[in-house]
């Protein structure tokens, strides 16, 4: 993909973003996505702000934006709004069975939890998700502190 095609996509990206945050159209934003010639490269150029949405929304595969500001990711079950009950390591043992959804999050510099992917209907599939997400945060901390300069 040359710079000219990468500048359009990472701009097609944002308006899709755009479109769900205004109108919350998950068909037609998914349609948007599904034209784009590759939606997983093109959302590695775009901010994580405009991925997130449709992360969480739209398309739950996407995989971070370059600039994802979080300092890890996790998983843990989910309530009935999807939101997060605790992280998987404070679930009781013996009691994984009792959830019936998992979602993905990250946690910021501040202890912050953000959910990043919801819907995940077991431990093992949140799991997943979670170790593909915290390899890319990694390539992407590893791109800030080489960009950085030495103190």
């Amino acid at each position: 993909m040359d710079n000219n095609e990468k500048e359009f996509y990472t701009g097609a990206m944002w308006a899709a973003s755009t479109m769900w945050r205004m109108h919350t159209d998950s068909v037609v934003v998914k349609d948007l996505l599904n034209e784009m010639p590759d939606a997983h490269e093109i959302a590695t150029y775009c901010a994580e702000y405009d991925i997130q949405p449709l992360r969480l929304n739209v398309m739950d595969s996407l995989p971070l934006g370059c600039d994802a500001p979080y300092a890890s990711i996790s998983y843990g079950p989910v309530d009935s709004r999807g939101e997060l009950i605790c992280d998987h390591s404070e679930v009781p043992d013996g009691n994984q069975d009792d959830y019936d959804s998992y979602c993905v999050y990250a946690v910021g510099s501040d202890d912050s939890r953000e959910v990043l992917v919801v819907s995940m209907y077991s431990e093992e599939e949140a799991k997943g998700q979670a170790e593909i997400l915290a390899e890319q945060l990694q390539v992407i901390m590893a791109k800030k502190s080489e960009k950085e300069p030495a103190e």
